[in-house]
């Protein structure tokens, strides 16, 4: 586990409760029922598919006795998904009866959610089975999906299938699996039967250390090591997994790949955008790049002048267009087309702005912008607290320093970072960010899937985009107070009481984000992200002293005393 990853990446919960859950499935199998073109039934199954899959996955963490209808549900949309006939309303009535509890814990899927992971994809496991029988084994959450789509397809093709699901626990780098009854059982007729095991998960990232843990399970209960499969969504070099002893332990076993880009809206003529592909495109010059963190970008396409990103499947996908839709209606954003499969595409056109494009009709856009968005784009998760991840991140950035006695100090202590006005927010306020359009016009991009994704900050106050606007922009004192004015007036919030606190977390986790990136980029990228972290910095920085007190500009008159705030 890198040092940096409790500072990077945040535990992701959606709060929801278990009733509009279940009704909303049991709406899903009733309209699929009803769908007679064959492309509409497949991509509206994938969208419910997903969806039962994350709540199966949250009914097994609170072991809850739902879960085994729910997981029939899962099989019967996996099945349709694939193409198999399948009669949808005994899942149904199955559930028509069925009481969820009040409230539960949903972990949307990353892969899912933006990773461009598709679960039809795993339909290819069929190819690897040649035993009779097999059991699929999903590491969840994204596994329980994986594993009813795995098992659809083994049994399509006359394997008999079962499947389960595990949750392993642990640190991220030393996860380990502890089997229950029913899990030892299958597992022991998987062992007596000579059946095919197959272990799937997402793309083993880093630290590939669930899918070893799994696999090693599995292997402890008696099944031979060669009759295990690991299936992942990703090719991964075994010598770059942190775990101990992590190549030799992954090269134990048989591992396979689900193919990716099968399912991407457009093939044919296609340009490949992905990975800061697209920045050649608008700038004649590499120096001026922005940069990016390669492996973190989503999969964007470009084909007959449009641009096709993945935006996400299931509940983070849903509320990923409804995001899109409402931005676009007040012409915030480009218009968005869903086009299946968790891909959206938009208009391909405009400029990106850059530092030097910012002036006093822009900061009002900007302005106006931060102030609709709580409204336009509402809290769909938890917030999270953010003190020890800002505090770990000051930490990291200064190397060190003391900051003690320090104005910075004061910024970073418990319940500075008041949460006043809560948002999805945006998370990228960087002007390549923002299009100057053939009109004249200003239209925000990538504005609806970060504030919610699987890094910091999560949901929170809208004010972590004013200062992500001020810190990205460079502005200056009087561009700054600009801002803060025209956003108050816009708003009724008096953001300028709380600015400071949240211009230090800002720039705090990302610059540790920043130094998370720099350990997989490559040399030219390196230089850019280390630009950006200097600059991080030194915003961080500029707190360690006080600064000298300064007549105050022209642009507003002096504010009243602020009252203390704790938060909320």
């Amino acid at each position: 586990m890198s040092p940096l990853d409790s500072w990077v990446y945040r535990e992701r919960k959606q709060l929801a409760h278990g009733g509009s859950l279940l009704r909303a499935l049991e709406r899903s199998l009733s309209e699929i029922r009803r769908l007679r073109a064959s492309e509409g039934k497949r991509r509206a199954a994938i969208e419910a598919l997903v969806s039962a899959g994350e709540l199966e996955a949250a009914l097994a963490d609170a072991a809850d006795p739902l879960e085994e209808a729910v997981a029939q549900a899962t099989d019967a949309l996996a099945a349709v998904a694939i193409g198999s006939p399948v009669d949808l309303s005994v899942s149904a009535e199955a559930l028509a009866h069925a009481r969820a509890p009040r409230s539960l814990a949903i972990r949307p899927p990353e892969g899912f959610a933006c990773g461009a992971l598709h679960p039809q994809a795993y339909a290819c496991v069929s190819e690897l089975v040649d035993t009779p029988e097999a059991l699929v084994i999903g590491v969840r959450s994204i596994g329980t999906t994986l594993s009813a789509v795995t098992a659809a397809a083994l049994r399509a093709r006359g394997v008999t299938a079962r499947r389960l699901t595990v949750r392993p626990d642990g640190p991220p780098a030393h996860r380990r699996v502890t089997l229950g009854h029913e899990a030892s059982e299958a597992i022991a007729r998987a062992r007596e039967r000579g059946a095919t095991v197959v272990v799937v998960d997402d793309v083993p990232g880093p630290n590939g250390s669930s899918f070893l843990a799994t696999g090693e399970a599995v292997v402890a209960a008696g099944v031979p090591r060669e009759r295990v499969v690991l299936l992942g969504g990703r090719q991964v070099d075994p010598d770059r997994l942190r775990p101990p002893s992590a190549g030799e332990r992954w090269r134990a076993f048989r591992t396979a790949v689900a193919p990716s880009g099968v399912f991407a809206p457009v093939r044919s003529a296609a340009l490949d955008v992905s990975g800061g592909a697209w920045r050649p495109l608008h700038y004649a010059c590499a120096e001026h790049w922005p940069a990016v963190v390669e492996a973190m970008e989503r999969r964007k396409l470009v084909a007959g002048g449009r641009l096709f990103k993945f935006e996400g499947l299931g509940s983070s996908g849903h509320a990923a267009r409804h995001r899109a839709s409402a931005l676009a209606a007040e012409g915030i954003a480009l218009d968005p087309c869903d086009e299946g499969d968790g891909w959206t595409s938009y208009p391909w056109g405009g400029r990106p702005m850059q530092a030097g494009d910012l002036d006093a009709a822009l900061i009002e856009h900007i302005a106006r912008y931060c102030a609709r968005r709580p409204a336009l784009c509402p809290l769909v998760s938890a917030e999270t607290d953010l003190t020890p991840v800002v505090a770990g991140g000051v930490a990291v950035l200064l190397g060190g320093v003391s900051v003690a006695g320090s104005p910075l100090a004061e910024l970073i202590a418990e319940g500075t970072l008041a949460v006043e006005r809560v948002a999805t927010t945006d998370s990228r306020l960087a002007p390549h960010e923002w299009l100057r359009m053939a009109d004249g016009s200003v239209r925000k991009t990538d504005a609806i899937a970060h504030g919610d994704d699987p890094l910091f900050p999560g949901p929170t106050d809208i004010a972590w985009d004013l200062a992500g606007a001020i810190v990205e922009w460079e502005m200056d004192k009087a561009a700054r107070e600009r801002l803060l004015a025209a956003y108050r007036r816009a708003s009724g919030d008096d953001a300028a009481r709380r600015i400071d606190a949240w211009l230090v977390a800002y720039a705090a986790v990302r610059g540790a984000f920043n130094l998370f990136a720099l350990e997989t980029c490559g040399a030219a990228e390196a230089r850019r992200l280390v630009r950006e972290v200097e600059r991080y910095r030194a915003v961080v920085a500029s707190f360690l002293v006080a600064a000298p007190r300064e007549p105050r500009g022209a642009l507003e008159p002096p504010e009243p005393e602020a009252p203390e705030s704790g938060r909320s």
